[in-house]
């Protein structure tokens, strides 16, 4: 045993260069994995990742949320749009002139009443209000997050 260990030590001594070079080369062989791993996507059709997991569970119909809004605006919008994206909706409310901004928020606030609270729970709410005409007050953006109850909104102008 100690002749053996002897041989591999005279033999690292005599060619220290090329060990180095070994362990060296072995070093930045693990390196270059570990970097491709962390790089690599694993699944090339999952653009969100993870982020959606549970979306199977929680699925909302636009279309139907659409009619649903466009019940409850009534006659303060000229437009209404939902679209699901991910796990945010965006509800685009194009307003009358006449509208104002208080009102419109007030409506906005209950547009999250014709969602389930599986819905609320699980997505993003986005709430676009805009005017056609050259309005300062306008545009106002409003953004619920899924643990909170109420709707935050742009600053005031």
């Amino acid at each position: 045993m100690k002749k053996t260990m002897k041989k591999i030590l005279n033999f690292i001594k005599k060619h220290k260069l090329l060990v180095l070079f070994i362990i060296l080369l072995i070093v930045a062989a693990v390196f270059a994995i570990k970097v491709f791993l962390i790089f690599s996507d694993t699944d090339e059709t999952a653009i969100y990742g993870e982020r959606l997991n549970g979306a199977d569970y929680v699925e909302i119909d636009v279309s139907k949320s659409t009619d649903k809004v466009k019940a409850k605006v009534g006659d303060l919008a000229n437009g209404v749009t939902v679209r699901k994206q991910g796990r945010i909706i965006n509800v685009i409310l194009n307003l009358k002139d006449e509208t104002t901004r208080d009102a419109a928020k007030d409506i906005s606030n209950q547009l999250l009443g014709e969602f389930t609270d599986q819905e609320k729970a699980y997505y993003d709410f986005q709430i676009f209000l805009n005017k056609t005409n050259e309005d300062a007050q306008f545009p106002v953006i409003g953004y619920k997050h899924h643990t909170k109850a109420e709707i935050k909104w742009t600053k005031d102008r």
